[in-house]
């Protein structure tokens, strides 16, 4: 519905980036403690080492290596360059993904349109003027206003809670069994709720059509008056 395949694929890339940037800027922020840490030990450890060398000296088993430390400005400008990377990916993330929910809410507004205009008698005949005129009011805005955002939502979510899976999961694979009985339990929620919102939906629906049916009686009730006064009274419009 979108026409467009490259920007589809786009935003499908600049998502997974997105998530790999901030999945990976958490990840080494971990290290980067880490090393902190232990580069901590190794100087109280050198400092030990000085103030003993005079009486007894440590052995050999038990001194620690330094040499996998980067420096502190090195930790600093990678983990700069992760967070510009996360900035980054985001910003095209959103664009790219809002640019083409327009294109798709746009040409489906010129279908829709499209279909009505040359759709035969029997189509207005089975469908009443408040069915049609929901479809193109609340159901077309839900789509415009509300879906896009929800869709982004919803993605976001899910790559950031799979993100974080996998990060927790490469620290401790331990919790692989717990995280999968919580999605399954997760899973079965939204599948309960669904189901209920769309029947809460459907009345919804059902009950605003009613209404645009008398809503388009009344109105063609007060055209028809309007149209018998003007030409009893001999008004003409040029």
């Amino acid at each position: 519905m979108g026409r467009s395949p490259f920007l589809l694929f786009f935003s499908f890339v600049v998502f997974i980036l997105c998530q790999l940037s901030v999945s990976s800027a958490d990840f080494f922020l971990s290290l980067w403690t880490n090393a902190e840490n232990e580069h901590m030990k190794y100087l109280e450890q050198q400092q030990l080492i000085n103030q003993s060398s005079t009486t007894t000296p440590l052995p050999s088993s038990s001194l620690l290596d330094d040499e996998d430390y980067l420096g502190q400005n090195t930790y600093i400008y990678i983990y700069a360059g992760l967070v510009v990377s996360v900035i980054i990916t985001n910003v095209l993330r959103s664009v790219s993904f809002f640019s083409y929910s327009l294109k798709i809410g746009i040409n489906f507004h010129d279908a829709m349109f499209s279909s009505v205009v040359r759709a035969p008698v029997k189509f207005f005949d089975d469908n009443p003027s408040g069915r049609v005129m929901n479809r193109f009011t609340k159901d077309l805005g839900a789509c415009d206003e509300n879906l896009p955002p929800t869709l982004f939502d919803m993605l976001m979510i899910f790559a950031q809670m799979l993100g974080i899976i996998v990060v927790i999961i490469m620290s401790n694979y331990y919790v692989a069994a717990p995280a999968a009985v919580v999605l399954l339990v997760l899973w079965w929620i939204r599948s309960y709720y669904v189901s209920t919102a769309r029947d809460v939906k459907r009345i919804e629906g059902i009950s605003k059509q009613n209404k645009f049916m008398n809503d388009s009686k009344k109105g063609v009730a007060i055209y028809g008056n309007v149209y018998k006064q003007v030409h009893h009274d001999g008004f003409t419009f040029s």
